[in-house]
């Protein structure tokens, strides 16, 4: 069900980027935040959309409901935070910064601990982004915790998806934040698109899962694509093979590594022929290497 809400919430957001005026995509953008636990997001979509349509009836009660809602607490988001480092977080991300410690092995015997440390920490990357954005020092924890979770997922990504409960979760996480962290600096999404193209592609990884990360890989390429911000004079600094500085340019890199010439799964071609809008990310894909 959170795959499907992900999705309702990428089609949303294209209704609004595309037509700004159309008050149904405000309730749907907010309808599938709210569903994603963001209600101070929600709350935001319905303003928009009732400053389109001040008299629809749905918009405000909508707007009313998740007014009435307790409103995100900023401080319980960082004591869950500390929480996790109470769980050994900073080990985790000393393990993480060797390739050669973040093993199948490394996982197998740390199942149970890395189960409870995601558990929390997929919770984390499901965070409303209008406190997100507001905080510095959640943004340098989100950054972190994606850093923490992409690194597991790339480095053994076969063992994450077959013995860990939380890997769906995980997953899910690093989608929204393929989505949103180019937002808080762009290693945030480039980290979790190498995470999703790594698991998709591995021979080993459970199939349903590697199956849910072309999904989401291929919905964030598209949201890359469609982002129009402004290349910067400089590049970025370079993160996981990609120094592009804006989303429209770096979905080409990690589609170029995702599609490898004659190398590509037959469960990738097989969801890449399923998914509904592959049409529109090869036309846009087209245009942003022009």
């Amino acid at each position: 069900r959170l795959h499907q809400l992900v999705e309702a919430l990428d089609d949303a957001e294209l209704c609004v980027s595309l037509d700004s005026t159309c008050a149904d995509a405000w309730l749907a953008k907010g309808k599938a935040e709210r569903a994603l636990g963001r209600a101070a997001d929600a709350a935001l979509s319905y303003q928009a959309g009732l400053r389109v349509d001040p008299d629809s009836a749905e918009l405000r009660a909508e707007f009313a409901a998740v007014r009435a809602e307790p409103p995100p607490n900023l401080l319980r988001q960082l004591r869950d935070l500390v929480f996790a480092a109470r769980l050994g977080l900073e080990n985790l991300f000393r393990t993480v910064e060797d390739p050669e410690k973040t093993t199948d092995a490394f996982v197998e015997s740390n199942r149970e601990l890395l189960d409870a440390q995601l558990g929390l920490l997929a919770q984390t990357l499901r965070v409303n982004t209008a406190v997100l954005f507001e905080s510095p020092m959640l943004c340098d924890a989100y950054e972190q915790i994606v850093y923490a979770c992409a690194q597991l997922v790339a480095g053994a990504p076969a063992a994450f998806s077959t013995l860990l409960r939380n890997a769906p979760n995980v997953v899910e996480g690093l989608s929204l934040a393929l989505r949103v962290g180019w937002h808080v600096h762009h290693s945030v999404p480039k980290l979790a698109a190498n995470a999703l193209v790594v698991l998709a592609t591995c021979p080993n990884a459970d199939d349903q899962l590697r199956r849910k990360a072309v999904r989401h890989l291929l919905g964030g390429m598209l949201r890359w694509l469609l982002d129009a911000r402004p290349e910067p004079d400089r590049e970025a600094e370079e993160v996981c093979g990609c120094s592009c500085a804006v989303p429209w340019k770096a979905a080409a890199c990690f589609l170029e590594r995702f599609f490898e010439p004659g190398r590509a799964p037959p469960w990738v071609r097989e969801e890449c022929e399923a998914w509904p809008d592959v049409a529109q990310l090869c036309q846009w894909l087209t245009l942003s290497v022009r």
